[in-house]
Parts: structure tokens; C-alpha cells; sequence
């Protein structure tokens, strides 16, 4: 079993169509069940175990042992060895037997399955082993869920309902199935910290808190989210989401790593596109076509940068770098927007999901003919100034030109030579009094030609020109052995998806292809778009998706936990205008955002991952958002926005390391560097160690979830880093200057500027001992260590 892990059966046989369901909890109870219960737990538990450990050896790919497990007829017709399993003695059975290594050769080959996916095999064959699917009873293909367009579902109903939030009657719904249910609401103090980080990835200040915890109107919470949603710091935050999914940075990456001194436009037009709740769709058309959708919108052209953000090899110029960034830009828009490893499709037929070969060489064409360059995006009064000015520039240069010419034409005719000359060897070729005249003709020229305006550029991409060559199906994904033409597309399986793309040719400037893929994945009726979107939404409220495998939800993908829920959340924000922030106010105005963190011993026993969100996760926070609060708490942050990245101090031996040698400039740490961690230099090469040790992640690829871990590097960085310990030395300051010399009242406002509460009595006992033997700086320094610091709980 499991040879072939890498393919699942899109078709498994023409006696069992595709029929996959939510994997159930594993270790869940199987009750005594009817005939259709028995199909839908089959569909939806054992034929996704089944195709994850035993079809890639006992499917349509291999045999093994002549032991075919697609149907039932053939699973109790058995191999060589006798059936696999009896009806209704599950614990007698060869299958189980082996799974559990009770039989050589234990089953999978890389060892027996674990106990609760044994258990779940061997329950289902007690049962009687139904399979669905069986010649007289279907011959139906049906669709995996996430290929399937959503539809608006009915929203359930519950007599124990409190909320009339349609959030919490799914989530009920769910909980209640499982006899469980909500926690309570987390406290006020706990919450307003809680949708500070959520939404702005910046601690509240007390007095927020203590605003809030008096305000006892009914308006009073929504008076915050929207607050939040409407502050700038809002689109710093979730702009840096979307970074990682883009796989943004200000350098190329590889050896050489070059800067890309432009590349901060980009991260710019993300942050003001959520402040401005931009519709999802215009966001995503700007960022694959804005250089052809909206050419002379400059906003539309920075957007480009998307397709620009990836990394490049710029010592290896040649054919394979070439089919590399092709399928960097493919990969990224299936995983980003689409939810699809796309990129699996490049040397054969995808493995799991219904995307052929030809499909990404379809979506490589649609790329082939970009190139990066840096393009210039004035404002319309910008370009009618520049026009204004290169106009009297070329009325002054005209007829300096034409006397140029004459000397040009002089000397080439005592030259002798084939082709103009240099204006560097003109003098030598005229006569003696007409040299100076000449030289003095240049130097005006060039004089001119340097007043001409620079314009502000971007660093984006457009295509080479309206049209473009042949592409090819490369061979097992080899840029050295091309295959059969293939014509620019999309998905074939997926609405829509069938259809070539031709190049707009003519006086066109570009060849129209990412406008036709833009549509295509911006449309209402492509099923992925919305829900991928909805699920990375919800995953960053709540610390894990609906679909847990948010750059996944093909067939390989974790089945959604609440998928009635992911559809709604869909439909509700494409009927919406594809906005967002009436999204994230619904999630947070919901009993299901605002429960407590606590641990129930009973909900655990029954959900010990929380898929099905009975508390709210307890998150630490991104390596950003802790850089942002020291910052914040120490009371140095500058809240300047936009413009070039910034360089905070590195140690000199790491700058020296670096491929290109000091390519981070000498930072000073001042004010000037105290930005907003998503104003700090991303270079591949070298990350800010401040960030990197939270796993801030290098991005050579999009990123859907970064690591959380937990290492001795993090505190000792918080307890001896040069610019931590300053930042401390900064909040003692400030602690000094709001309340005195008093340690009492120290302590007090350090707890509420840091965590939101008020010490308790063992916290204030061992700080005031602690500032006995050490200075104010140390205890600031410890009051970042502290765990509830760097957690939004």
C-alpha cells in the first residue's frame, strides 16, 4: 500500500466513480447506521483513507499482490494471499491484520497505519464493509467539493441558538452534531486586545481598554471594528498576509540576490488597496493584467509587480531559467489564487486534481511573453508636465541637431567608413576651426538632454510586444525537449476553462492573454476563487482554515471542517462586491470570534485539535507584529507609511556573509528605522535576525502558513539583542514619564501597556523585588518576555 502516494484516482475504475466526502475525526465512533448512512460514512471517511494508504498499491496504477481494493466485488475476490477482508469480522481479517502488523509484509510499506485510522478500517468492515459505487447502484461521477460553483446554503437552525449571526449557526450546528458546546465570551479586555492585534497587528493603549470596558452601549464593540477597519494600520497588517502568499521581497534571491531598489511600490499598492476595501476582483485583474487592463493607470501598473515578486536567478540566463520563471509564475497563481498546486503538472498529468499536463502549459503560455522592467507610472499631471518640458527641450534641440548633422556628415564623408560615426571621433575627422564648434554643439545637446524630467517608475511587467511565438509542452518538464504546440488556456476541467486565448496583435501593446486569465479567475463562476480567498480570511481570524490546506483544496487537500460555512462565507462576499471588510466585521461581531481561550477538558477529549472551534485559538503572534508591539509599547514607533524599505542595524559579520558582501547598508537605529515592521528591507539573503528568529519566512515560494516554534534563540534574542535592549531602555523612559518614580504605578501602567490588565498580586510582589536589585530597564526588558506579550489569546 502507499507506493504511490503522489497519485490518487481522479477515476477509480468503471465500477467506483470519484466519490470523496469530509474525512470524519479520526478515532470518531461509527454508530449502528441505515444504507444511505453507511454510503455517506464510506464516501466521506473510509474511501479517502483508502485512497490515502492502499489505492497507490492496490488501484489502477499497481496490483501488488493481485489485490485490486477499488470495489468490493474485487476486495473480496481478494490476490494471491485470499480476500482482503470478510464481512463483519474486521478483527479476523487479512487487511486489518496487516495494517496493524499482526501479518507480514506490515501494511503501508512504511509502516502499519496508526491506531485510530486501523480502528476506522476495521469498524467499517464489522459493519459489513459497505463500498458505493457498485454496478447496480451508481454509475454517477460526482465532483470534488471545492470544483463544485458554491451555492447560497440554508442556514441552520438550533433552539439553543443566542446569536442570529449566520457564523454561529453553522458553527453550532457542527458542535451540537459532536454533543458539544461554545465557550463563553472572552472578557472586554481580553477582546479589544484580541481585534487590535487581529485587525491592526498593534497592542491597544489602555486607556482604549478602559474606554471600551465602560462603554456599556449596544453599539459599543461594533464601534471598535469599525474603528479598526477604518485606521490606516489596518492595510500594514494585512498587507503583509498577502506578501507571504505573493512571495514578496525588495530582492531576487540566488546568488547574486540583486535589489530591487523599486520593488516597495508593490507592497504600497497592497496596503492601500485593503485600506480602500478594493473590490477582491479588480485587485486581482490589476495585479495579473493591470499593465493591459488599466495601461495608464499607474496604480495598475505598480499591481504588476505581483508577477514580478518572485525570485530570479540573474547569473543563469538561458532557456531552463526561463521555463523556471514561468513555472514560478504558474505555481504561485494556482497556490495563491486558485488554492491548486498547479505546478505538480509540469512533467506528467497532475496526480491528484483534474489538471492535465496541457492545462499548465496552457497557463505557461499565458506568461510566456511577460518580461520584467522597470515602467514608468506618472500621475496625469506629472506626464502633462514631462510632455510640457520635453517639448520646448525638442524645439531647442532641433536645430542644434540639424548643425550637428552637418559636421556628422563632413567627417563620415573624410572617413571613409561605412556607418555614422562616433561623436567622439567626429573632431578628428573636420577641419581644425570647425571642431570646437562641433564639440560646443554637443555639449549643448547633452546639457538639453539632462534637463529632460525623470518620471517615477515601478518595478512590474508587461509583455514584449502584441504578439508572440509558438509554446510548447516541454517534456517532463525539460526546456531542452519540447513536445506538441500548445495553445494558451486555462483549466480545462473548471468552468470556463476550455477555451484558447488568441493575442490581440494589431496596434495592441501587449498580447491580451493575463486579461483573458484575470476574467477568467475573477468570475462568479469560477468555484475556487472566492472560496480560497474566504478560507485564508478566516484562517488568519481564527489560527487555522475551514480547509486546513489553504493553497490546497484539490483532492490531496484536507476536506473542510465546515463547508456549508466556506460556501456562505463565499456567496455572502461576491453578492457583497467582493468586499472585505463587511467579512472580517461579520467574523468579529460573531459569539465565534469572541469566545474564550480556555481549555475545556471535555471538548478536548471530543476535539483536541478545536477543528470545529469551540474556544478561540490561543496565537502567537508574527514575527512583525512582535517587532511592531515592542515598538509600540516602548512608545518609538513611527508610524510613517510607504516609500523605500528601511535598514535597521544588522551585525557587520552577517552583512559581510552575504553573497553580493555589504549589500545592507549600515543602519543607524534611530527613529528613522523604528517603522512598521513591513517597512523593513526583505532581502532573500538576509532577513532582519529580529524577525527571522519568529519565522519570519525567506519567500523563495508563496507561503500560506508560516511555522510557529517555540526555541531558546527567541528569548535569548529578547534578552540580548542590541536593539531589544534599547527598546527597553525606551519603554523604562516612557514608564518614568507617565507615572513617576513610583515602582507600584511602574508596574501597573508596564502590565497595562503591554498585556491589557493590571498585574495581579504575585506579579506585582516578585516585580517590586525585582526592581529592588535591578533598574527599570531590566524589568521593562523582562515585561517582553512575557508569554502573554507576544500571544493574542
Amino acid at each position: 500500500m502507499n507506493r504511490s502516494y503522489c497519485r490518487t484516482l481522479l477515476v477509480l475504475g468503471p465500477l467506483l466513480p470519484l466519490i470523496v466526502g469530509a474525512t470524519a475525526s479520526v478515532g470518531s465512533p461509527t454508530p449502528k447506521q441505515t444504507p444511505d448512512a453507511k454510503q455517506q460514512h464510506f464516501t466521506k471517511v473510509i474511501l479517502p483513507l483508502l485512497q490515502k494508504r492502499c489505492l497507490g498499491c492496490h488501484g489502477v496504477d499497481a496490483k501488488l499482490g493481485g489485490l485490486d481494493l477499488r470495489t468490493r466485488t474485487a476486495a473480496l475476490k481478494g490476490g494471491t494471499h485470499g480476500p482482503a477482508f470478510v464481512p463483519g469480522s474486521g478483527a479476523t481479517s487479512r487487511i486489518y491484520q496487516l495494517i496493524t502488523g499482526q501479518r507480514n509484509p506490515v501494511m503501508p510499506p512504511g509502516g502499519k497505519l496508526p491506531p485510530a485510522e486501523a480502528e476506522l478500517l476495521k469498524k467499517w468492515i464489522d459493519d459489513s464493509g459497505v463500498y458505493v459505487g457498485e454496478p447496480a447502484k451508481s454509475a454517477t461521477k460526482q465532483v470534488w467539493w471545492s470544483f463544485k460553483k458554491p451555492v447560497m446554503p440554508t442556514i441552520p437552525r438550533n433552539a439553543n441558538a443566542k446569536s442570529t449571526n449566520p457564523i454561529d449557526a453553522f458553527v453550532l450546528a457542527k458542535l451540537t452534531e459532536q454533543k458539544l458546546t461554545p465557550s463563553p465570551r472572552a472578557p472586554r479586555a481580553v477582546l479589544i486586545r484580541r481585534a487590535f492585534l487581529d485587525l491592526v497587528g498593534l497592542p491597544p493603549t489602555p486607556e482604549e481598554i478602559q474606554a471600551f470596558e465602560r462603554d456599556t452601549s449596544p453599539k459599543a464593540w461594533e464601534k471598535v471594528i469599525d474603528r479598526l477597519l477604518d485606521s490606516p494600520q489596518y492595510g500594514e497588517r494585512w498587507a503583509r498576509h498577502w506578501l507571504d502568499i505573493v512571495r514578496y521581497a525588495d530582492s531576487g534571491g540566488f546568488e547574486g540576490d540583486k535589489d530591487r531598489p523599486l520593488a516597495y511600490r508593490y507592497r504600497d499598492y497592497v496596503i492601500q488597496s485593503f485600506n480602500a476595501d478594493k473590490p477582491y476582483t479588480d485587485f486581482l485583474k490589476e495585479q495579473i493584467a493591470g499593465d493591459e487592463w488599466k495601461p495608464k493607470d499607474r496604480n495598475a501598473v505598480i499591481a504588476t509587480g505581483y508577477l514580478a515578486a518572485g525570485p530570479q536567478d540573474i547569473v543563469m540566463q538561458n532557456v531552463k531559467n526561463r521555463a523556471d520563471e514561468l513555472d514560478d509564475l504558474v505555481s504561485t497563481t494556482g497556490a495563491a489564487l486558485l488554492g491548486l498546486t498547479i505546478g505538480c503538472a509540469r512533467c506528467h498529468d497532475h496526480k491528484y486534481d483534474p489538471v492535465k499536463q496541457t492545462d499548465y502549459y496552457r497557463l505557461s503560455a499565458i506568461f510566456a511573453p511577460t518580461e520584467r522592467r522597470e515602467m514608468d507610472i506618472p500621475t496625469p499631471e506629472e506626464q502633462a508636465s514631462a510632455d510640457k518640458l520635453n517639448e520646448d527641450i525638442d524645439f531647442q534641440i532641433k536645430p542644434l541637431q540639424a548643425s550637428a548633422n552637418t559636421f556628422r556628415a563632413v567627417a563620415n564623408a573624410a572617413g571613409k567608413k561605412p556607418g555614422a560615426l562616433p561623436d567622439d571621433q567626429v573632431p578628428n575627422l573636420l577641419p581644425e576651426k570647425d571642431r570646437a564648434t562641433f564639440n560646443n554643439i554637443v555639449k549643448q545637446i547633452n546639457a538639453l538632454e539632462a534637463k529632460r524630467p525623470k518620471l517615477p517608475k515601478a518595478y512590474a511587467v508587461t509583455d514584449k510586444s502584441s504578439t508572440f511565438g509558438k509554446c510548447f509542452l516541454l517534456l517532463r518538464g525539460d526546456a531542452e525537449h519540447r513536445g506538441p504546440e500548445v495553445q494558451p488556456g486555462f483549466i480545462a476541467s473548471l468552468p470556463g476553462g476550455e477555451s484558447d486565448v488568441h493575442d490581440a496583435g494589431g496596434a495592441a501593446a501587449t498580447t491580451g492573454r493575463r486579461t483573458a486569465l484575470a476574467n477568467w479567475i475573477a468570475s462568479e463562476e469560477n468555484p475556487l476563487t472566492a472560496r480560497v480567498f474566504m478560507n485564508r480570511v478566516w484562517r488568519q481570524h481564527f489560527g487555522r482554515g475551514i480547509c486546513n490546506t489553504p493553497s490546497n483544496v484539490g483532492i490531496n487537500g484536507e476536506y473542510p471542517t465546515h463547508p456549508e460555512l466556506l460556501d456562505w462565507l463565499a456567496v455572502t462576499f461576491v453578492r457583497g462586491g467582493w468586499k472585505l471588510k463587511p467579512i472580517h466585521k461579520m467574523i468579529l461581531m460573531s459569539d465565534t470570534w469572541q469566545q474564550a481561550s480556555a481549555i475545556r477538558k471535555e471538548a478536548v477529549a471530543v476535539d483536541p485539535l478545536n477543528k470545529l472551534f469551540w474556544r478561540m485559538n490561543v496565537r502567537r503572534l508574527e514575527a512583525e507584529a512582535i517587532r511592531d508591539s515592542i515598538l509600540t509599547v516602548a512608545g518609538s514607533l513611527n508610524t510613517e507609511m510607504f516609500g523605500p524599505p528601511v535598514y535597521p542595524p544588522v551585525d557587520p559579520t552577517l552583512r559581510a556573509d552575504t553573497f553580493q558582501g555589504i549589500n545592507w547598508p549600515e543602519g543607524e537605529d534611530s527613529p528613522k528605522t523604528w517603522r512598521r515592521s513591513i517597512y523593513v528591507k526583505v532581502k532573500r539573503s538576509l532577513l532582519l535576525p529580529q524577525l527571522e528568529v519568529f519565522d519570519c519566512p525567506e519567500i523563495s515560494t508563496s507561503v500560506a502558513q508560516r511555522n510557529t516554534t517555540t526555541t531558546p534563540l527567541q528569548a535569548l534574542m529578547l534578552l540580548n539583542d542590541p536593539l531589544i535592549l534599547r527598546q527597553a531602555s525606551l519603554f523604562a523612559d516612557r514608564l518614568k514619564r507617565e507615572v513617576g518614580d513610583d515602582p507600584r504605578k511602574q508596574i501597573d501602567r508596564a502590565y497595562w501597556l503591554a498585556t491589557g490588565r493590571s498585574p495581579n498580586a504575585v506579579e506585582v510582589n516578585s516585580s517590586l523585588t525585582f526592581l529592588k536589585t535591578h533598574p527599570l530597564g531590566d524589568f521593562a526588558q523582562a515585561i517582553f518576555n512575557l508569554n502573554e506579550f507576544v500571544y493574542a489569546r
